[in-house]
């Protein structure tokens, strides 16, 4: 097992190209991103938790990328990026989230359907040759999750159980991530972080137009 690590640590980006290098630099800076984005998350599900409130917070955006990052961590895996693959293990963080988006405000049986079906997906990818073509689609699939939080704010005219920290993280981390994959000529990274940037950013303006509270009593749980 130990053996099997290290061939497959020494076969990584990061390993290749130790050194005064931008894939090293961006490494670490991946690592900071990472650590940033865990931070984010985390103040999500104690906003979450504390307000007991969900109804501007979209269950689109938040399942369907608790599995990308699982897609992340295969891709990782596929490709070794050491970056990526520890990134990917973010994937544990968003299932307290989605247990309180389950709570206080509850999924339909679409949301459900979809979780089951991105997971399907996700199994299909492990299992074929076509990683790259795959995590391109997911990624794309991605973008379209992000727009959902956005549009769910601007039609309720709320931001309510949002918390503004993880979305600046994850505005953050798309820059780290668009110069990572200029490090490492990953097409996909480049083109997904440009488009995930521009979201995020509006998700943001958004957020801070509604208001959203970082930092209020519990109340009373909501169901919608």
């Amino acid at each position: 097992m130990i053996t099997l690590v290290s061939d497959f640590l020494s076969r990584t980006h990061e390993y290749q190209q130790w050194g005064a290098t931008t894939v090293t630099a961006s490494f670490f800076l991946s690592l900071l991103v990472t650590a940033i984005t865990a931070w984010g998350l985390l103040k999500q599900n104690q906003t979450l938790w504390n307000k007991r409130n969900a109804d501007a917070v979209s269950i689109s955006w938040l399942s369907y990328h608790g599995v990308l990052q699982l897609v992340i961590l295969a891709y990782g895996i596929a490709t070794f990026s050491l970056a990526l693959i520890v990134n990917g293990l973010l994937a544990a963080l968003y299932l307290p989230i989605l247990i309180g988006l389950h709570r206080f405000k509850g999924f339909s049986p679409a949301n459900s359907v979809a979780v089951a079906l991105f997971l399907l997906a996700l199994l299909v990818m492990v299992l074929t040759p076509y990683k790259a073509w795959f995590f391109f689609a997911f990624a794309a699939g991605g973008l379209i999750s992000i727009a959902a939080q956005p549009h769910e704010m601007w039609r309720k005219k709320s931001a309510q159980g949002l918390d503004r920290r993880l979305v600046a993280t994850l505005l953050f981390g798309t820059v780290v991530w668009f110069v990572y994959g200029i490090a490492i000529f990953d097409w996909v990274l480049i083109a997904i972080n440009a488009a995930a940037f521009t979201l995020f950013s509006l998700t943001l303006i958004l957020a801070h137009r509604y208001r959203a509270p970082m930092n209020t009593e519990p109340s009373t749980a909501s169901h919608t």
